[in-house]
């Protein structure tokens, strides 16, 4: 018997996924607190001056777990699910990973194993947060560090990337899952120093905060929004950091 299907047309409305990450103090959580009714699961104390409604500290995995299922059946109304940070909650499901299999480090799993591990319980994590919380219309919001990895090319020099700062296999679950992956920089000016005969170049940062909305060799990032991809980075100079910014270029793609 042949199955019979409807076609859908029209544009897919979706609630966003959404990655924010940087060097600390760089106002991702503030950027976080302006995404449509933001609820905060704090996996680290980073909400300190910031108007914002959260959940209490996470001590451990098994306890993030415990919030999100409170919160899955307490939601009132909250139209994002924001976790801050992702780096932190990492290192608690290594913890978990270790316990399980009785060993003190990670790396001691032989083989590169416990970083499988991780990655799987990454999988898991954000499958249930897609049906828990996505999938009943909730924006998801992940905060995350920036580190620089070593880029071994065999078809290029090695060259340095700024990416998330958690385990390679991690993040690249985490990098397919999201929408958008947003990093925050400081905008970097060169100058030329003359001495005699001898000119060097020199980079000196400013004050001027920048959000990277499309990717490259050097950075991770993407946006789903073919504006974004295509401004590359915007100015988050302003008043209230980044607010305006917010609301003009990153608000729409929430679902409120």
């Amino acid at each position: 018997m042949t199955a019979e299907y409807t076609i859908q047309k029209g544009t897919v409305s979706e609630p966003r996924r959404v990655v924010i990450y940087s060097q600390p103090g760089m106002g991702k959580t503030t950027l976080a607190s302006y995404a449509p009714a933001p609820i905060f699961l704090q996996v680290e104390d980073g909400l300190v001056g910031i108007e914002a409604d959260r959940l209490p500290l996470v001590k451990d995995f098994d306890d993030c777990i415990a919030q999100l299922t409170w919160l899955y059946a307490n939601r009132n109304g909250y139209k994002t699910l924001v976790i801050d940070s992702i780096d932190v909650l990492d290192r608690y499901i290594a913890e978990k990973v270790c316990k399980q299999h009785d060993v003190t480090s990670i790396a001691k799993i032989p083989y590169g194993g416990g970083y499988k591990l991780v990655a799987d319980e990454w999988a898991t994590l954000l499958s249930r947060i897609q049906r828990g919380f996505r999938d009943k219309g909730m924006n998801i919001v992940l905060i995350s560090h920036s580190s620089i990895e070593r880029v071994e090319d065999p078809g290029l020099m090695s060259y340095d990337r700024t990416t998330l700062s958690i385990d390679k296999r991690a993040a690249r679950i985490i990098t397919g899952w999201a929408d958008d992956i947003f990093y925050i920089r400081r905008e970097v000016k060169m100058r030329t120093d003359k001495t005699g005969f001898t000119e060097k170049k020199k980079a000196d940062e400013s004050d001027e905060r920048l959000l990277i909305t499309c990717g490259s060799t050097t950075v991770t990032a993407k946006s789903r929004s073919p504006e974004l991809s295509q401004l590359g980075k915007i100015s988050l100079t302003d008043d209230v950091l980044g607010k305006k910014v917010f609301e003009q270029y990153l608000l729409p793609l929430f679902k409120s």
